[in-house]
């Protein structure tokens, strides 16, 4: 839809806010009155504009999406890369029953319970208070964290999980967007042709597909992107994915720049 002509409020930033209870008929820019659909919280945006950052703040839930443009709002010039979120449940505090050093010594064996492949921890107490950590090497109960500062047994942690799932057949993404505790369920072809910055991201799908685009996992609190079981096909493209974890991740790359 076409954007107002008068100039948007200034605020650092435009909240638009999306449920599975939502009704597209809302305005979406209260939490009382969220729209229903990614694709209409991004018409929202559009219309309002924004002069810095926009969010799109998504419940808890699963959500049928399609085909989708991230194109920047044109209002201001120092406009930013709109961010999906999603957030996060905690699943469990626990205490860190054993730690065992690997060789290279950046790598702990650390033992915790009720953790899953993409989940992230947390610590609550000693030496690494506040580090999180999204997880994917698990055997059992063990986990192995690339970090270099020892943890202490008994250290408390934390277990947190995605709540959101963008769920499709194929899936085209295009534009630019940073991802922000988001699981991507797509049956088949995950394409991707933009900028797609992670932090926390879980992608599910049969191929993903880059082509001309960017895959960054962010590096902050939330560490990045997890792949789960796929083929990777890129051509032209940049992987900065020094954050990201997987479990069996087969790539094919023709004049690709990777960064791992």
């Amino acid at each position: 839809s076409a954007q107002e002509l008068v100039f948007p409020e200034d605020i650092a930033t435009l909240e638009v806010y999306l449920s599975t209870l939502g009704d597209d008929n809302n305005s979406g820019y209260d939490p009382l009155f969220p729209v229903f659909t990614l694709q209409r919280a991004l018409e929202a945006i559009y219309h309002r504009g924004y002069t810095q950052a926009a969010r799109i703040n998504v419940l808890a839930g699963t959500y049928n999406i399609q085909d989708v443009n991230f194109r920047p709002s044109f209002r201001g010039s120092d406009t930013q890369v709109i961010t999906v979120e999603g957030p996060l449940i905690e699943i469990i505090i626990g205490n860190i029953l054993n730690i065992q050093i690997l060789n290279p010594s950046n790598l702990l064996e650390v033992t915790v319970n009720n953790i899953l492949p993409g989940d992230v921890l947390e610590f609550l107490s000693g030496p690494l208070l506040g580090l999180q950590v999204q997880i994917s090497n698990i055997v059992g109960n063990v986990i192995t964290l690339p970090i270099t500062d020892l943890p202490n047994v008994g250290d408390t942690y934390r277990i947190l999980r995605n709540t959101v799932t963008f769920a499709a057949s194929s899936l085209i993404m295009r534009g630019e967007v940073t991802l922000r505790n988001i699981t991507l369920q797509v049956e088949d072809t995950l394409q991707l042709l933009g900028r797609l910055t992670c932090a926390n991201v879980n992608i599910f799908c049969t191929l993903l597909r880059l082509m001309d685009c960017v895959l960054r996992s962010a590096v902050g609190i939330l560490q990045g992107l997890h792949l789960h079981n796929l083929l990777v096909e890129g051509q032209n493209a940049l992987l900065d994915i020094t954050s990201f974890t997987c479990d069996t991740v087969q790539f094919t790359l023709r004049s690709c720049k990777c960064l791992l």
